[in-house]
């Protein structure tokens, strides 16, 4: 008798389909394993056995069980599907995706396989090709919410943030209740801006799951850019309640307690991300910046330097640390590094083109060079010095600034073209942002070119307003606010604080300041001359104001445009500084190598502005 010739007989075909259906797996197995001995060459009870010995995941019999199948009969498509089931469970995936393609050749409406297929191309980054795959197993079954899902979220991951919400909104359509689909959704209205309905989904999401920690995450990122940082604490908070080796929500608290100035809690959540997870760099990173906001600057530093060593190519640590060593004086190598601006997140600054790069001032000699604007107008008035310099009077420079300060500017050097447009290419030989010059010149603290003025107030502007503010009074010009932005956090303080000094006898103060803070000027209690809604009111910036300071005895100022324009024009000016400054400033230093004219005035402790404004006063008795 020949074995395999022999079929299993219709009862006992229905016997294994029975345990098969009924779920008694292991009696189905035994059932089905017994049959293959028996009948070796009956293709139906290999794939039976492979898909049973799946189900149980024994992957490795599953494997072989499946390959038995295929081999008997190449064509069954159904054989090819389950063949790469099997090797998907086994990681092997490139082979899985051929068994799957495979399938849906032999059955181009086989939708089963297309969806596998689908899975496995997403999982293995191939994105374009799983997103079609998708589609064809949706125009098959298109009722299936878990297919338009995972379409949401490699769309999501392609960038097509408009389609995947639509198949988002599809998936919950078909089901209501499916929480996943209402994070991701909520992911992606964040991505194309629409916080508020964002911030709807992820609550919907807790409304149905409490306990999805990854949603209060979510929420607490939306709340985050929608500016509401106390609400965002609480969403991170709940979310390391919920699951406390929770990393990412340890690093977002980190954050958000960061916003608010909260140092000490920040640098304590950043610490508990390091401790779950000590190979991220830019949890390194983050907690340097805190480090440096606590006055722990070796601390700082060796964070910046840790993150750096785990990431060579990491721009903000390098930009940081850059930063940094320029605030402990150490400019040679902080303007070395300063560079990795350019390649920062979210980095606004235009980089050099690569066939106009200069690495040395020598080479600009005869040539015409590009100079151009970054940062704020303080930055551009603190760097303009540079284009004075000597070593540039044998070259043609062009400044390309933006058009509201080329009357203050043209006023103070006419050996340079200002311009508010990029020149035409052909007439480059090289080019740099303004402030990658103290790199090309090897700028140090003894080599600082700190001639004053180099900036001039227009003669007919400086009378005008000298009769206009004619007194016999001491005549100080004040600033308290400068920037919203978080570089410029803990710069400003409220005008109260000038109070004590208006009430001498022999002083004037008169307000320097335009901007929405100007509103505390109705809610004090001393007297302060403000210079009406003509001062500075043209498309020319600082006009009025650099003529003004010119008619003062003193500016007093918060870290501002306000310093760097006094100095600027050689006008004695006192700073007011936060425990630890923007890097120009230094440490432990009252004068600037920057500006002669210029005291600086700094907090002995985080936040405390009267202790500044004590000292403040106290040299005013002893000049005035």
């Amino acid at each position: 008798m020949n074995i395999e010739n022999h079929n299993p007989s219709n009862a006992e075909i229905k016997e294994l389909i029975d345990n098969y259906k009924s779920k008694k797996f292991n009696l189905a197995i035994k059932l089905a394993t017994s049959l293959t001995q028996r009948y070796p060459t009956n293709q139906f009870c290999w794939k039976v056995l492979g898909a049973l010995l799946g189900i149980k995941g024994k992957k490795r019999e599953a494997l072989n069980a499946n390959r038995k199948a295929v081999n008997l009969s190449p064509k069954d498509f159904e054989s090819q599907n389950n063949l790469g089931n099997a090797l998907k469970a086994l990681g092997k995936l490139d082979e899985a995706i051929n068994s799957y393609k495979t399938s849906v050749l032999l059955k181009p409406d086989y939708a089963g396989a297309y969806y596998n297929l689908a899975l496995c191309l997403q999982t293995t980054g191939k994105l374009e090709e799983s997103k079609i795959t998708y589609e064809k197993f949706i125009y098959l079954k298109s009722d299936y919410p878990e297919a338009y899902f995972n379409l949401g979220n490699v769309l999501q991951k392609l960038n097509e943030y408009e389609k995947a919400e639509i198949n988002f909104k599809k998936a919950l359509k078909l089901n209501p209740s499916y929480t996943e689909t209402y994070n991701n959704l909520g992911v992606v209205l964040r991505l194309l801006g629409r916080l508020e309905e964002s911030e709807k989904n992820f609550e919907q999401v807790i409304k149905l799951n409490p306990n999805y920690f990854e949603a209060y995450n979510n929420l607490g990122l939306t709340q985050q850019e929608l500016g509401k940082h106390e609400e965002a604490i609480i969403c991170f908070r709940k979310a390391i309640y919920i699951k406390s080796d929770f990393e990412e929500a340890h690093y977002n608290l980190g954050i958000a307690l960061d916003e608010l100035g909260k140092f000490d809690e920040s640098k304590e959540s950043y610490k508990n991300a390091i401790k779950l997870n000590s190979n991220n760099a830019d949890y390194h990173n983050n907690i340097g910046m805190v480090l440096q906001e606590l006055g722990k600057l070796d601390a700082s530093e060796q964070s910046y330097n840790k993150a750096i060593k785990l990431n060579g190519d990491h721009a903000d640590a390098n930009f940081n640390l850059s930063m940094l060593l320029n605030l402990k004086g150490e400019l040679k190598k902080g303007f070395n590094l300063y560079n990795w601006r350019y390649r920062k997140n979210k980095s606004f600054i235009k980089a050099p083109s690569k066939e106009f790069v200069c690495n040395s001032i020598d080479e600009v000699k005869n040539k015409n060079f590009l100079v151009y604007e970054e940062q704020g107008i303080g930055d551009i008035i603190q760097f303009y010095r540079y284009l004075n310099l000597p070593q540039l009077n044998k070259s043609n420079v062009t400044f390309k600034v933006k058009s509201n300060l080329h009357r203050l500017l043209k006023n103070s050097n006419n050996n340079i073209k200002i311009t508010d447009n990029f020149p035409k290419r052909s007439n480059i030989d090289f080019e740099c942002p303004l402030l990658s010059l103290p790199n090309l010149f090897k700028t140090e603290i003894n080599s600082i070119p700190n001639y004053v003025p180099y900036l001039k107030a227009e003669s007919k502007n400086v009378e005008r307003w000298a009769q206009k503010l004619k007194s016999d009074k001491f005549k100080i010009g004040i600033c308290w606010q400068g920037s919203k932005k978080k570089i410029d956090r803990g710069r400003s303080f409220s005008l109260s604080l000038f109070k004590d000094i208006s009430k001498l006898r022999e002083v004037e103060l008169i307000s320097l300041y335009k901007g929405e803070e100007e509103n505390q000027i109705l809610n004090i209690d001393f007297n302060l001359r403000t210079l009406g809604n003509d001062f500075d009111k043209g498309n020319d910036a600082f006009i009025d104001t650099a003529a003004v300071m010119k008619n003062c005895d003193l500016i007093i100022t918060s870290d501002t445009v306000i310093a760097h324009l006094a100095g600027a024009l050689g006008c004695p000016v006192w700073v007011a500084l936060k425990l630890i400054p923007d890097w120009r400033w230094m440490l432990n230093r009252k004068d600037s190598p920057w500006y002669p004219t210029m005291t600086l005035y700094r907090q002995k402790n985080l936040n405390d502005w009267n202790f500044v404004f004590k000292l403040i006063k106290e040299d005013l008795f002893k000049i005035l």
